[in-house]
C-alpha cells in the first residue's frame, strides 16, 4: 500500500541470490561510437571509454567534450564526469543519429528487438549498471521525495545498494511530486531472487509511460524491456508474467530473464480478452494464471490451455480468489451470486481437484480461503470445511465470527466484523479472541467509536509471526498502532504507535529467514525504520540513512 506521509516503500520478500548470465548489448553502427551502448571499452573505439554502459569521455568541465558534436556537455556520473547529450524529446537527439531517441533526459540509442509472436517490441535499453550487492537479498525498497525516489536492494548481511542508478525522467520529477505519488510501482522478485521486475513512470499523471525495468542482481545490470500505456507484473513459482493493458484489448507476455525480453503469451481462443492477470499459483506442477474473467489459464513447459474446472457454474457467479493446498494438488475458489439482494450474502465454497470439483453452498463470502497446514481443513471466508477425499464437509461455524487470513500448524487466524484478531481450531471447533480492541484502548484514547480498522499479515509458510495493524477511527481517525504476534503462544506487543498515521501508515514484507518484518514510514528523523521480528517476539530495529546508504541498528529501549 501507499504511504501518506513519507515516500518510503518496502517491496519485496523471500529471496535466495544465485549467480546468472549476462547479457550484452549490440553496440551502435556510428564510426564515433560515441553514445553508443557497451559493456567494455574494446566496443568504444580507442578514443572513448565505457562509463555507465555508454560510449564516451570522461570530463571535469565541457572544453574536454569538444568535437563529439551537438550539444555535448559534461554530467556528473558517480566519482568523475562523463561526456553525454541532455535532451527533452527525441527531436533533440536527432544530431547523434536516426535511431537515437531521448530516455530519462538524455540521448541513446535505440535498440530493437523480436518477441516470439514475431510482432516488434519497444526499445530494449540498458539504463544503467549498479554496484553489485555482493550478497543474498533480503529486501527491496524505496526512498526519497516524490518524483525522484530511488530504488535499493538490502542485502542478507547488511549491504545496501542503489539500483536506480539512472537520471528520473523530468515528467515524473514534476508530475509525481505535484500529486503526491511515487516514480516507482509494482516492485517483485522473481522465484530465484536473481532478477528484479518493476515499473517506472515517466509521468505520474494519467494513463502512458510506464517502462517495465528489470534489474539483475549478479551484474547490476538494469534494463528497460519497453514502455506501455498500463502494465502490471505478477510472479509465479517458475515464471514472471507481465499483463499489458490498452484500449485495444489485454495482452501477457512472460519475462524471460536470461536474455532480458518479453515473449508474448498465445492464449487460446475461448479466453476473456478483457481479463488481465490477478495473481499466479502453483497446481500439480503447472501455474495456474487467475484473471478477472474465467476461464483462466494452465501454463507450462508446454504452453497455455484453458482451465476452467467450474464450466458448470451459471455466468451469475463471481469467483474469488485461487488458493493452493499444501500438496499442491488441490485449489480453494470462492464463489458469490451477484444477481442477489446486496444483503443477501450466500456464496459457494468450491474445492477443485485434478478429477472433481466439489460445491458446498456458505453464507460466509469473501475473496480469501485458505487450507490449514496438513490440507485437512480449508476455510472460506469465515465457513470451515473439513475435506475428506476430493470433497468438503462443512463444519459448525466458529463462535467469533472471522474472516480468515490464513493458517498456521492446526489453527485459522483472521479477523472479526469489530476488528478484533481471532484464533480458531477446526477440529474443536473453538475459537478465542487473541487481540481485542480493548488492546488498543491507550492508543485510541478511550477507544475507537466509528470505522476502526484491524488489518492481519501472516506469512505463507511455517513461520509463527504475525503482524498485526490498527487504525483507531473516529474520532482519532489519525492514529495507528502495530503489534507483533506469536502465532504459538497467542501473545502480543506493541512495535510501534503513532499518531498523525492515517490509514496508511505501514507497508510489511516477508524474508526467506523465518522473520517478519514491519516496515515504517514513521520513522525519528523522517528516515524509514524496518523492524525486525523473530520467535518470542523479539524486536531489532533497522534504519536507512539515504546520505551515506547505510543501515542502522540502534538499540530499542525496553518494551
Amino acid at each position: 500500500m501507499d504511504t501518506v506521509n513519507s515516500w518510503w516503500r518496502v517491496a519485496c520478500l523471500c529471496l535466495l541470490v544465485a549467480c546468472a548470465k549476462t547479457t550484452s548489448p549490440e553496440s551502435g553502427g556510428s564510426e564515433s561510437h560515441f553514445l553508443d551502448a557497451c559493456t567494455e571499452a574494446s566496443e568504444c573505439g580507442p578514443e572513448l571509454s565505457c562509463r555507465a554502459n555508454v560510449c564516451t569521455r570522461e570530463c571535469e568541465s565541457a572544453a574536454q567534450c569538444e568535437g563529439l558534436g551537438g550539444a555535448v556537455t559534461c554530467e556528473p556520473e558517480s566519482e568523475a564526469g562523463i561526456c553525454d547529450l541532455l535532451c527533452e524529446q527525441d527531436d533533440d537527439c536527432e544530431a547523434m543519429s536516426a535511431d537515437a531517441h531521448c530516455s530519462s533526459g538524455r540521448c541513446r540509442e535505440q535498440v530493437q528487438q523480436e518477441v516470439d509472436s514475431g510482432a516488434t517490441q519497444s526499445e530494449r535499453e540498458l539504463l544503467g549498471t549498479s554496484e553489485l550487492l555482493g550478497e543474498p537479498a533480503q529486501l527491496a525498497f524505496i526512498a526519497g521525495e516524490p518524483g525522484e525516489e530511488q530504488l535499493y536492494v538490502w542485502g542478507v548481511s547488511g549491504a545496501v545498494k542503489q539500483v536506480s542508478v539512472w537520471p528520473a525522467a523530468a515528467g515524473a520529477t514534476n508530475t509525481c511530486a505535484l500529486i503526491s505519488s511515487s516514480r516507482f510501482t509494482n516492485i517483485t522478485f522473481d522465484s530465484s531472487g536473481e532478477y528484479l521486475a518493476f515499473i517506472e513512470r515517466e509521468s505520474c499523471v494519467g494513463f502512458g509511460d510506464e517502462r517495465l525495468v528489470l534489474y539483475e542482481l549478479a551484474t547490476g545490470r538494469s534494463q528497460s524491456l519497453g514502455s506501455f500505456e498500463d502494465v502490471e507484473v505478477s510472479a509465479g513459482p517458475r515464471t514472471m508474467i507481465a499483463s499489458v493493458r490498452s484500449n485495444d484489448g489485454n495482452e501477457l507476455y512472460e519475462i524471460v530473464p536470461a536474455t532480458s525480453t518479453l515473449s508474448r503469451i498465445d492464449v487460446p481462443a475461448g479466453a476473456d480478452a478483457n481479463s488481465y492477470l490477478q495473481d499466479i499459483v502453483a497446481f500439480d506442477g503447472d501455474e495456474i494464471l487467475f484473471t478477472t474473467g474465467t476461464p483462466f489459464l494452465r501454463m507450462n513447459d508446454d504452453g497455455v490451455e484453458l482451465f476452467d474446472p467450474l464450466v458448470q457454474l451459471d455466468p451469475k457467479w463471481q469467483l474469488g480468489i485461487l488458493s493452493t493446498s499444501p500438496s499442491g494438488d488441490q485449489l480453494c475458489v470462492t464463489a458469490r451470486d451477484t444477481t442477489l439482494d446486496p444483503e443477501i450474502d450466500e456464496a459457494l465454497a468450491i474445492l477443485v481437484t485434478l478429477e472433481h470439483v466439489s460445491m458446498q453452498p456458505t453464507v460466509s463470502f469473501d475473496f480469501t480461503c485458505a487450507f490449514s497446514a496438513d490440507g485437512r481443513y480449508v476455510m472460506y471466508g469465515g465457513a470451515a470445511f473439513e475435506v475428506e477425499g476430493d470433497e468438503l464437509v462443512a463444519l459448525p461455524l466458529p463462535s467469533e465470527r472471522m474472516s480468515v487470513v490464513g493458517a498456521h500448524g492446526d489453527f485459522f487466524f483472521g479477523t472479526s466484523g469489530v476488528a478484533d484478531v481471532v484464533r480458531f481450531n477446526p477440529a474443536t471447533g473453538t475459537s478465542e479472541i487473541l487481540v481485542g480492541l480493548d488492546a488498543f484502548g491507550e492508543l485510541c484514547e478511550g477507544g475507537a467509536t466509528e470505522l476502526p480498522l484491524t488489518q492481519l499479515y501472516l506469512a505463507e509458510d511455517a513461520r509463527g509471526v504475525g503482524i498485526v495493524q490498527h487504525y483507531c477511527g473516529e474520532p482519532n481517525a489519525d492514529r495507528s498502532g502495530s503489534l507483533a504476534l506469536d502465532l504459538e503462544t497467542g501473545e502480543w506487543a506493541v512495535i510501534e504507535a503513532a499518531a498523525d498515521a492515517q490509514y496508511v501508515a505501514y507497508d510489511v514484507a516477508w524474508p526467506s529467514d523465518g522473520h517478519a518484518w514491519l516496515f515504517s514510514a514513521l520513522a525519528e528523523d523522517d528516515a524509514p525504520s524496518f523492524y525486525e521480528i523473530s520467535a518470542g517476539l523479539e524486536v531489532k530495529v533497522h534504519r536507512f540513512d539515504q546520505l551515506d546508504g547505510t543501515m542502522h541498528t540502534p538499540a530499542l529501549p525496553p518494551r
